[in-house]
C-alpha cells in the first residue's frame, strides 16, 4: 500500500526545509511526495530536486482545493496508480516523522478504513492537542466560535471512540483512499481557502464513508491561524467559505472540481 503525499507551498519554503519532513518521507519505501509551489521559490525547487520529491510550480496562484486536485491528477497521469494507494493531504506546516507515517500505513492496512486522520499537536512536547477532529458545524457554530470562543464542535481525542455523531477531520493531515478521492470528485475548488476539508468530509459522510482516527500517527501542526485576525483577508476567506459550506450542506449551490472532467481515469 502506497502513500501519495500532496503538499502545497504558499511561500512556505523556509518552513518546509526547516521541518524537513518531506525529504525524510521521500526516502521511505512505498511513499511518493508531490510538492506544488504556488509562487515559485528557487530554494524549494532545489530542495525538492535534491530530496527526490516531485516539484511542480504553478503558472498562476490557486487555492488549496485546486492545488491538491492538480496534485492528484498528476499522480493519476504519471505515477502508475494502484488500487490500494492512499492520497495523503499534508500541510507544509505539519512536522511528521517517518515512524508516524509508517504507523499510518500500518493502521490503514490493518483497519481498511478509506479515510484516516492523524493525531495533531500544537507543541513539540505533545501536550496541546490540535482540534483537527470535530463535529460538523452549522452557521451559528462559525459565528459563536469567533464571537464567543464557542468550542462545542471540538472533540477531545480521548472521547473520539464514544462519539456517535458524524465527524470531520482537518485537511492538514488526512489520508483518503485514492479511488474514494476520485469518486467524491476531490476537493471543491469553489473554496479558495478554509472549509474545503469540512465540505469534503461531509460529502464523504453522505456517501457512506467515516473518518477513522490513528492515535499513533502523531505530528506537530505549527499553524499560524491567520484567519483569527479580524477583518484580514484570511478572515474574509474563512467567513465566505463558512457561508459556502452552509449553503452546500443545504444543497443550494453546485460544486466545482477538475476531477469531474477526468472521469475517464479509473483506479478500480
Amino acid at each position: 500500500m502506497r502513500l501519495i503525499i500532496s503538499t502545497v507551498s504558499h511561500n512556505h519554503s523556509d518552513m518546509i526545509i526547516a521541518i524537513d519532513s518531506l525529504r525524510q518521507a521521500s526516502q521511505m519505501d512505498n511513499v511518493l511526495v508531490i510538492c506544488r509551489d504556488n509562487v515559485g521559490q528557487k530554494m524549494l525547487n532545489q530542495y525538492c530536486q535534491q530530496s527526490g520529491i516531485t516539484y511542480i510550480v504553478n503558472s498562476d496562484k490557486k487555492g488549496f482545493a485546486a492545488n491538491n486536485n492538480l496534485n492528484y491528477l498528476h499522480y493519476m497521469s504519471t505515477l502508475e496508480p494502484q488500487p490500494d494507494d492512499y492520497f495523503l493531504l499534508l500541510n507544509p506546516d505539519v512536522q511528521i516523522t517517518t515512524e508516524a507515517l509508517e504507523n499510518l500505513r500500518q493502521f490503514i492496512i490493518a483497519s481498511g478504513n478509506e479515510m484516516v486522520a492523524g493525531n495533531l499537536y500544537l507543541d513539540a512536547e505533545e501536550h496541546v492537542e490540535d482540534d483537527n477532529i470535530r463535529r460538523f458545524p452549522k452557521l451559528w457554530s462559525f459565528i459563536s466560535a469567533y464571537a464567543l470562543n464557542d468550542r462545542s464542535t471540538v472533540i477531545r481525542k480521548a472521547d473520539i471512540p464514544n462519539v456517535q455523531s458524524p465527524l470531520w477531520a482537518s485537511g492538514a493531515l488526512i489520508a483518503v483512499k485514492a479511488a474514494v478521492y476520485q469518486q467524491l470528485g476531490g476537493l471543491d475548488e469553489k473554496y479558495y481557502m478554509y472549509c474545503e476539508d469540512i465540505d469534503f468530509c461531509y460529502r464523504a459522510y453522505q456517501a457512506g464513508y467515516k473518518i477513522a482516527f490513528s492515535e499513533q500517527t502523531k505530528a506537530i501542526h505549527w499553524r499560524q491561524r491567520a484567519s483569527r485576525k479580524l477583518l484580514s483577508r484570511y478572515f474574509f476567506w474563512h467567513a465566505f467559505s463558512a457561508l459556502r459550506f452552509c449553503l452546500a450542506r443545504k444543497k443550494i449551490r453546485s460544486k466545482q472540481s477538475q476531477l469531474y472532467q477526468a472521469n475517464s481515469l479509473n483506479l478500480t
